[in-house]
């Protein structure tokens, strides 16, 4: 799907040289400070590319073996609204006309987590 979409922006930007501002990233701590978007907006970017993990819906309980809590859908609307709420986030995607996004495990709920997931619906 991601591919898809990003050979329709690319194909729909071409005219208007946005490729050459084209950006992406991934593996957001919305619970973390994120200095990084300053330097993201100063790039001026064209398009934002979300390459999953925008948020993390999960925690880490066990380092070995490498274990994860899911902690469920109204956690991820907490911390989808806290990452949208950081100001300099907000201004990009406000200045930032192409916003695409694949959802990876942690977006969706649990780390490698999938189609198991018991409020799939709601993720």
């Amino acid at each position: 799907m991601l591919s898809a979409l990003l050979i329709a922006f690319l194909a729909s930007a071409h005219a208007t040289n946005a490729t050459s501002r084209l950006v992406f990233g991934s593996c957001s701590k919305h619970f973390l400070p994120q200095p990084l978007w300053a330097a993201v907006r100063a790039r001026h970017p064209r398009a934002w590319i979300w390459a999953g993990d925008a948020i993390y819906g999960d925690r880490m309980v066990r380092a070995v073996p490498l274990t994860f809590e899911a902690l469920g859908p109204e956690y991820l609307r907490e911390a989808y609204a806290a990452q949208n709420a950081l100001p300099e986030y907000a201004q990009l995607r406000a200045e930032v006309p192409h916003f695409i996004a694949t959802w990876d495990d942690h977006d969706f709920g649990l780390n490698d987590g999938g189609g198991d997931l018991p409020w799939r619906a709601a993720s």
